[in-house]
């Protein structure tokens, strides 16, 4: 779930370069990640159903 947090990651305020060298690190780890990793990231997606309405 944390990494899923991540993937909607976005600088506002402050050193953006920062944000830059963690999503290079991270896109690193992705590229190492075992398989299972990507079945419970998937797992986790399907978990939530988008709401029917703005409210």
């Amino acid at each position: 779930m944390n990494y899923s947090t991540f993937f909607d990651c976005r600088a506002i305020y402050g050193e953006f370069s920062l944000l830059d060298e963690l999503k290079s690190y991270m896109g690193e780890l992705l590229e190492k990640a075992p398989e299972r990793f990507f079945i419970n990231l998937g797992h986790n997606a399907l978990q939530y159903e988008p709401p029917l309405t703005f409210f």
